[in-house]
């Protein structure tokens, strides 16, 4: 099971290996609400493609999402789709939804 060292390392790793051309039309905050007991809070900000991170709660977030660290890792490596993975209550997604939408760019 990953700890709270694992998830931020996952998450820090979305901003160097997302799709920046995918992301491009993008300009959204996204507070990564992981639950459990390695869990804790994340903002990662994208800004038409760049990508930041930084751990906490940094403000308004666009869109909320909260998950397990073992689904969210999952989802990061590809093994679990955004799609699927919100259909079967791993993800919970609250706020813009039209923002969540575009966040299958970041995952995919």
């Amino acid at each position: 099971m990953p700890d709270v060292e694992d998830v931020k390392q996952m998450l820090g790793t979305l901003t160097t290996s997302a799709d920046i051309e995918r992301l491009k039309d993008v300009d959204a905050t996204i507070l990564f609400d992981v639950k459990g007991g390695e869990g804790g809070l994340w903002t990662l900000d994208i800004d038409h493609g760049n990508i930041s991170f930084e751990e906490g709660d940094t403000g308004s977030p666009d869109v909320t999402v909260e998950s397990t660290a073992e689904d969210l890792k999952a989802l990061i490596s590809g093994d679990l789709k955004p799609m699927a993975a919100f259909m079967r209550g791993k993800l919970k997604v609250k706020g813009d939804m039209s923002v969540a939408m575009q966040l299958q760019k970041l995952f995919s």
